[in-house]
């Protein structure tokens, strides 16, 4: 049996919330049914390390600006390279730039994740996401206030946003 060619696109890998999950993800991933790639839009960051410890691939795009459309164009590449099953984007700028690239490249399954209510998203922000959620799978929101926000104020349909609370692994001290 293939494996499902799964890749994960970020900003960077830089130490935040979002960054850990996808870390864990990737990493617990059954890696007998999933070959988990990485790829961050921007540059990397301290959290590469574990990625090359637990032996994920990784790429960097090198996107150099907020407008940087030749990012489009290599994540094309690169999807084609790798042969991505599922795309799974990770907060708005990925999000965006992911999923153009995912759709032009025809990518079977687009996944995006909101991570938090985007106050700071105005009417503009707010109409790109309404318009890539028609094409996106799910769009996985780490509470329900996420969601409840992309419903509300993007408009974003509820039978594409699904509730996916972001986990953390307790590790009891030693007695």
């Amino acid at each position: 049996m293939d494996r499902i060619n799964v890749l994960h696109l970020i900003a960077t890998m830089d130490i935040g919330g979002a960054e850990r999950q996808l870390v864990e993800l990737v990493r617990r991933m059954d890696k007998s049914k999933f070959n988990p790639v990485v790829c961050c839009l921007s540059r990397g960051g301290p959290l590469e390390g574990e990625l090359k410890k637990a032996g994920i691939k990784y790429y960097i795009i090198g996107k150099r600006f907020k407008l940087d459309f030749s990012a489009i164009f290599k994540l094309i590449t690169l999807m084609k390279r790798e042969k991505v099953d599922i795309l799974h984007t990770w907060m708005f700028t990925s999000n965006f730039f992911g999923r153009v690239a995912g759709i032009l490249s025809g990518i079977p399954v687009i996944i995006a994740s909101e991570r938090c209510v985007d106050l700071w998203k105005n009417e503009f922000h707010l109409l790109i996401d309404r318009i890539l959620s028609c094409f996106t799978d799910r769009i996985i929101c780490v509470s329900e206030g996420v969601k409840g926000f992309y419903h509300r104020r993007a408009g974003i349909s509820q039978h594409r946003l699904i509730t996916i609370h972001g986990g953390i692994e307790i590790v009891e001290e030693p007695k």
